[in-house]
């Protein structure tokens, strides 16, 4: 192997170079790609500039990392090898970043290195598992009520979803925010039963691949069958809006990915969530 690490300045470049070896496999890339193009669009969620680059090998682009905050530092599957060649180059630029979001054995070495040379504390702060679809299977149980869009005069309990969700499920993005911003590029969706009882985002809408980027039932109306309903109604609409392919993650553990795997879901890749701190 001859391995090259190369930072792009120009976010449009940096896109244009990566959008078609990610889309090879587009599930799995789905977040990473989804944030280069946030980064390339002008999106105001990332701090700018970003730090972005390819890892080639012979001339030959196998994998792409980025950073910006909130994020920090998320990449697609590299080689053992290629890690510290990668971690060079990030800490040389801009130092040790303060989260990585990676494949468990990328994340991990990334991680350990920063703290075997750097000093850093590490924590490994949550552990998920990444599944694609590709045809639904419909749930044994359907709730009652029907999926549809969104209303702007949901917007405060949208937020206020929005901050249970995340004190649920912390993120590095005020997910409260996050929600109202999907509610209002019309990306947000609910299910309705004589009210709204779950909220679902779409997120990652790259070529033929659309991702499910957040769901959340409230207490209160948990165990009625919305979200398995909702989340097999909401990638249908997908598919039939001609994706080939839609994702979601779960946390390793949760009680929902025995949902998702019911509904046709298989796991396709294990990613970890380190935090770093000097």
């Amino acid at each position: 192997m001859h391995l090259n690490v190369t930072v792009y300045n120009d976010p449009t470049q940096f896109l244009e170079v990566c959008k078609p070896v990610l889309e090879q496999h587009a599930a799995v890339n789905n977040g990473v790609l989804s944030m280069i193009a946030l980064i390339e669009g002008g999106s105001d969620i990332f701090e700018l500039p970003a730090w972005q680059a390819t890892i080639e090998d012979n001339g030959r682009i196998i994998g792409c990392a980025c950073h910006s905050k909130p994020d920090g530092l998320q990449l697609t599957v590299i080689p053992d090898e290629a890690v510290p060649l990668l971690f060079a180059a990030i800490d040389r630029d801009i130092g040790m970043p303060h989260r990585i979001l990676a494949n468990e054995n990328n994340s991990r070495r990334l991680a350990q290195l920063w703290k075997e040379e750097r000093g850093a504390t590490v924590t490994l702060s949550t552990e998920w598992h990444v599944y694609q679809l590709h045809k639904v299977v419909p749930p044994k149980r359907r709730a009652n009520g029907e999926l549809r869009k969104a209303r702007n005069d949901e917007l405060d309990l949208v937020a206020n979803w929005g901050r249970h969700y995340g004190d649920e499920k912390p993120a590095p993005v005020d997910v409260s925010d996050f929600m109202v911003r999907k509610l209002r590029d019309g990306n947000l969706f609910v299910w309705d039963d004589e009210g709204a009882r779950t909220i679902l985002a779409l997120s990652g809408h790259i070529d033929k691949c659309s991702r499910i980027s957040a769901i959340y039932t409230p207490p209160e109306f948990r165990g009625r069958g919305y979200g398995s309903t909702a989340t097999a109604d909401l990638s249908q609409r997908q598919l039939d809006k001609g994706c080939e392919v839609v994702t979601l993650s779960a946390m390793i553990g949760d009680p929902s990915e025995r949902i998702y795997i019911a509904l046709g879901y298989e796991e396709i890749s294990t990613r970890l969530c380190y935090l770093l701190e000097k």
